[in-house]
């Protein structure tokens, strides 16, 4: 199983970044780009169809754990060439007023392809993400 990580420490309060980042449907509050979502209910589960670039992407929702500060959702078909795609977004708290948000997916894929799965969803996704995040609180974020 290969793995694209990609993580943020901010000079904020964690509760104050989840309370950003943690409603799946809201993804287009925070990630830049974002043309248009909807949330759907299937018989799989609660999806968000993101039109992103032009192409859409479905992501179903796995879990949403406020406790824990974490969301984790599965791409069903993905537009990259991986398989059993898992993804965790979450923020952690590094003392009162700092946390760490990490961004990190699992999947199946190929040895030929993973730099170039790393560069789409790691620097391209994740990455892009994060500095949002870190624009959003005052350009206060560390990478």
């Amino acid at each position: 199983m290969a793995s694209v990580t990609r993580s943020l420490g901010l000079p904020v309060a964690a509760r104050e970044v989840w309370s950003l980042i943690g409603e799946f449907g809201a993804v287009d509050r925070w990630f830049p780009g974002v043309e248009d979502i909807k949330l759907r209910q299937t018989n799989a589960g609660l999806e968000r169809v993101v039109m992103f670039g032009g192409t859409e992407f479905v992501e179903r929702l796995v879990e949403v754990d406020d406790e824990a500060m974490c969301v984790v959702y599965t791409m069903p078909a993905p537009p990259l060439p991986i398989s059993h795609h898992r993804a965790r977004l979450s923020v952690t708290a590094d003392g009162d007023a700092n946390c760490t948000v990490t961004w990190r997916a699992t999947f199946d894929a190929d040895d030929e392809v993973l730099a170039m799965v790393d560069d789409a969803m790691g620097k391209h996704t994740f990455q892009v993400g994060l500095d949002a995040l870190a624009a959003w609180f005052g350009g206060r974020g560390q990478a």
